[in-house]
């Protein structure tokens, strides 16, 4: 299990950004670029595991969640926030090469052309 720390994840100018622990202490987790905007505008991370109640059938849910809110220079306030609402099911049967082939699945598609026009540029598929 890996130690809550801050985390450092390169923007779109591949420049990294810290992102410092706002909440670490479950069952979410919680990070925040605090070097940009206001706290009610701050860029933010967050994770959560969800451990399944019947540990052979059930299925743990890892939800991660990304904010970007759009800060008015005017007025200080949150005009919009950019969200990414993410949900991962592994089944607790799965084995771990499964569980591997499911998270390369799931960040080579987050960084497929696809995708990135779908976020990027606003486009569906034709």
């Amino acid at each position: 299990m890996p130690a809550m720390a801050n985390i450092t994840l390169n923007n779109f100018a591949a420049a990294p950004v810290t992102y410092t622990v706002l909440n670490g202490s479950g069952p979410t987790y919680t990070w925040a670029d605090t070097l940009q905007g206001t706290p009610g505008g701050f860029r933010t991370v967050s994770m959560e595991v969800k451990r399944p109640s019947d540990t052979v059938k059930g299925v743990t849910r890892v939800i991660v969640k990304i904010a970007r809110p759009s800060v008015n220079v005017t007025t200080g306030l949150v005009d919009y926030i950019g969200r990414t609402n993410s949900e991962t099911l592994v089944p607790t049967s799965s084995t771990l090469a499964e569980r591997q082939e499911l998270f390369a699945m799931t960040k080579n598609f987050m960084a497929h052309a696809n995708y990135q026009a779908g976020v990027v540029s606003v486009e569906g598929m034709y």
